[in-house]
Order: C-alpha cells, then sequence, then structure tokens
C-alpha cells in the first residue's frame, strides 16, 4: 500500500517534491500554510509529515511543537516528522529537533535526498510495527511495548516519535549497562551518524522531558560524564 505524506509548504518548494518520478510509490497531501497543515494532520491519516520553514508563519520548531502537542492530540502521532529549514545553522537544527522533529534538513538538499529520507524514515517505522513481535520491556513503571510502538509510564501512555522510541528501546535493552555515545548513535541514527552527538543530547533530554517526573534531576535515564547514559533499573524491578 502507498504511504500517504503530507507536505507543508510552498506549491513551489511541493512541485519540486513531485518532478523526475521520485515520488513513485507515495501519495501526497498539501497545505500552503501552517494553518492549512495543522487542520490537514487533523482530518487525514498520514504516514509521514515535511514541513517547509519558507511557507509557515512562524517560527519552524512552533510548527513541529504543535503537530506533536495540539489541543486535537500528537497530529503527527508516531510517524516521521522531518523540517526544511531555510537557514540550518546549528541552533535551528536543534530547536527543531527539541520541539518533536526527528530530522531537519536545509532547502538547499536536493529532491532526490530528500525523497530518500522520507523512504528510509518510512522502512524505519514499518519495521518497528511488525519484526518485533511479542516484544515487551519493563524496567520499573515504564512498559515498552516493540511490536505495538507504544511505551508507558505507570498507567499514562506517552506519546514518542519514532527516533525517540528506537533510543528508548536501544537503552531499555541494556538497563543497568553504561551504554557509549557512539553505539547508541551508530543504533538509533545508522548510516546518518555523522558524529551528531548534539542531536544525542537533544533527544535523551526530549526523552527525560516525557519519562522522567523531575528532568532536570532524571532518575531513569542518566548520564555517565564522558561516555554515554544508562537507564537505572529500580530496586524493586532488579529483585
Amino acid at each position: 500500500m502507498a504511504s500517504t505524506v503530507l507536505i507543508i509548504a510552498s506549491p513551489a518548494f511541493a512541485g519540486r517534491i513531485l518532478r523526475d518520478g521520485l515520488s513513485g510509490g507515495l501519495n501526497f497531501i498539501f497545505a500552503a500554510t501552517a494553518a492549512e497543515g495543522l487542520q490537514a494532520a487533523a482530518r487525514h491519516d498520514v504516514d509521514a509529515i515535511i514541513v517547509d520553514l519558507t511557507v509557515s508563519e512562524r517560527p519552524l520548531h512552533e510548527l513541529c511543537a504543535s503537530l506533536r502537542n495540539s489541543p486535537q492530540g500528537d497530529l503527527a502521532g508516531n510517524k516521521p516528522l522531518i523540517a526544511v529549514a531555510a537557514d540550518a545553522t546549528a541552533q535551528a537544527v536543534q530547536r527543531a529537533l527539541d520541539a518533536g522533529a526527528d530530522d531537519c534538513v536545509p532547502a538547499s538538499i536536493s529532491e532526490r535526498e530528500l525523497i530518500a529520507r522520507l523512504r528510509a524514515w518510512l522502512r524505519r517505522y514499518s519495521m518497528q510495527g511488525g519484526s518485533s513481535a511479542n516484544q515487551q520491556l519493563r524496567i520499573g513503571p515504564l512498559h515498552i511495548d516493540i511490536a505495538r510502538h507504544r511505551a508507558t509510564v505507570g498507567d499514562r501512555p506517552v506519546q514518542l516519535t519514532p527516533r525517540e522510541f528506537d533510543l528508548l528501546v536501544a537503552l531499555a535493552r541494556r538497563a543497568g549497562m553504561v551504554v557509549q555515545r557512539k553505539e547508541l548513535l551508530a543504533e538509533v541514527w545508522g548510516g546518518e551518524f555523522r558524529r551528531r552527538s548534539r542531536t544525542l543530547d537533544v533527544h535523551i533530554g526530549r526523552l527525560r522531558r516525557k519519562l522522567e517526573q523531575d528532568p532536570h534531576h532524571p532518575c531513569l535515564i542518566v548520564t555517565v560524564p564522558g561516555i554515554g547514559y544508562l537507564m537505572q533499573v529500580p530496586e524493586e524491578s532488579a529483585a
């Protein structure tokens, strides 16, 4: 079945995506403004979202945050959200990722690379839904259902992006062990690794805000200076 992708972008940018036959097997829904994009995300069941900064009436990170945390619920759901920034500075990329984007690319990116990244994200999400059946991870109040791509803390469901979920699973499978930064980057980001250490920090911060009672004093995901991160196992779980 063809995947449906919502593109919140100018007609010119959207036209770039459709040319040269690179989008075969994908269906697209277009929205020309941020407001139209939020409405389309609420109306349609899409598989991924691409947001172009140049069309937004507000900063890119704010639109990403709205898609992840709207009054109608998590409009982006557990779906890839790719942000396209006119000026992909380190600060702009960090703010977009921190607001909920899974990837942030410059507006100068080629159509071929953008579609390739999109397909890679869709494959990742599809694999999460079907290749890990019947796997359950429990660390204290945290419960991860890998097959259903769900996480809960106690009775509270936690909305995670695909990459946040990948990172959480990577840590949970090694609960009680220190995981090196380079190991997490290679496993979760794969070929996109390229020393994106700041990206790892941003995603860890997002997980802490969603999982920890006090994100500034984490008890579940702790930093091991100079090495990486550790998911701590509560004493009652280790017994």
